[in-house]
């Protein structure tokens, strides 16, 4: 018998999944169409499928209560790790109850078997970030400014309400109907992360994310800022954006790590301004250098868009006075040209993939379609591409 949560749920929900993972290994096979039976009782129906990962796969389906068409997350406890299913699973559902963003995935229901866990969310109809960067090889910087600038509006929420992302990626990063960006994906997060009296952040000792994606001192096995790894990612996906391609690219950990403590190299490119190389650099730069958010908020490249348009200056042609206006204020309007268009015109330059899969968390807010591969294994990993994510190791830290 299925359980449906609603978002005001979650706290059974939580001690549900827990109790409930310890005896699914003596359950019966569970097939796709013990997934369509649930969902059909609950009043969904399963259209196709458009995402999936190690442990979990993700249904676009037609809600009949709230008559339109939904994105459904199925997580197979058996396929996940315990520790996923008994720390990461309920983590993230718990952290995405207290979040209400507009760059966040909406959240509607979670159903339970012994089986499977079901997250009902908003559908996000123009997929990822990366897909975007495969379909059309790069984003201008007109348009990843605006992207950049959602995303960063959403992590600093997040931050300000203690809770770290620590797997920000393009994957990680859907587009709405009107192409807004909307963060998903909080399996790695960590919550009640706020500055010591120092000022300074207590540091994380969980080793989380993503190879192509994580910075160096995550790579490296040492403790971290959380906040500032967060910074670290969003530099990546904003190079990604502008170039297409990720900025660092090595098949020994070794030399991914040690590529990361230098400044990436750019490509040449006619369309990716030098304020904006600027701007990148400063968040991939190494732990001690890099910028915080509200260092970034301030930059100029962020924003060129918020500068106030130029004064319109007239020259009064031949003939007509200044003070004709008190005359004959229609007649000297229309007699007056502009002196350059210079100086009505403000003008401004404009302008890799990896699919990973963790869980998208849930409650009332926003989460991924076609992401995510996220294993929870401690595997040895020898050949790194950018859609693996680093292996859990869970500590009291997390």
């Amino acid at each position: 018998m299925a359980s449906s949560k609603n978002l005001t749920s979650t706290t059974h929900l939580v001690a549900s999944v827990k109790t409930k993972s310890k005896s699914r290994a003596t359950q019966p096979q569970w097939t796709i169409h013990d997934d369509d039976s649930v969902l059909k009782e609950t009043g969904y129906e399963l259209i196709k499928k458009i995402g999936h990962g190690s442990f979990a796969k993700v249904w676009k389906a037609k809600s009949f209560r709230l008559k339109k068409d939904v994105a459904i997350k199925i997580i197979a406890k058996p396929l996940a790790s315990t520790e996923y299913v008994e720390r990461f699973l309920p983590r993230e559902l718990a952290i995405i109850q207290k979040l209400k963003h507009k760059n966040l995935i909406r959240f509607f229901e979670v159903i339970e078997t012994w089986h499977s866990v079901y997250i009902v969310m908003e559908l996000a109809e123009k997929g990822t970030i990366a897909d975007l960067i495969e379909r059309k090889k790069f984003i201008p910087e007109q348009q990843a400014r605006r992207f950049y600038s959602q995303l960063l509006d959403v992590v600093e929420y997040c931050h300000l309400n203690g809770i770290v992302h620590r797997d920000i990626k393009c994957e990680n990063l859907l587009l709405d109907r009107e192409c807004n960006l909307l963060l998903t994906d909080f399996g790695f997060a960590k919550q009640d992360v706020y500055p010591l009296a120092s000022g300074r952040f207590k540091p994380s000792k969980t080793y989380c994310g993503s190879y192509a994606y994580a910075p160096p001192e995550v790579l490296a096995n040492k403790p971290y800022n959380p906040c500032l790894a967060d910074v670290w990612c969003m530099g990546m996906v904003l190079f990604t954006m502008l170039y297409g391609i990720l900025p660092y690219k090595h098949q020994n950990m070794k030399a991914l790590i040690a590529a990361k403590k230098k400044p990436p190299q750019f490509p040449d490119s006619p369309f990716v301004s030098s304020r904006a190389k600027r701007f990148m650099l400063l968040m991939l730069a190494t732990e001690a250098e890099r910028a915080e958010i509200i260092t970034l908020r301030k930059n100029q490249w962020l924003n060129v868009h918020k500068q106030p348009a130029a004064v319109k200056r007239f020259t009064w042609l031949p003939g007509v006075k200044p003070n004709a206006i008190d005359e004959a204020t229609t007649t000297v309007l229309n007699r007056c040209v502009p002196e350059s268009s210079a100086d009505i015109v403000v003008g401004h330059k404009i302008k890799d993939k990896s699919v990973t899969a963790n869980l998208s968390g849930l409650m009332e807010n926003r989460i991924s379609i076609e992401q995510s591969r996220c294993s929870t294994s401690n595997s040895e990993v020898t050949v790194l591409t950018s859609d693996m994510p680093l292996r859990n190791d869970i500590s009291e830290d997390q």
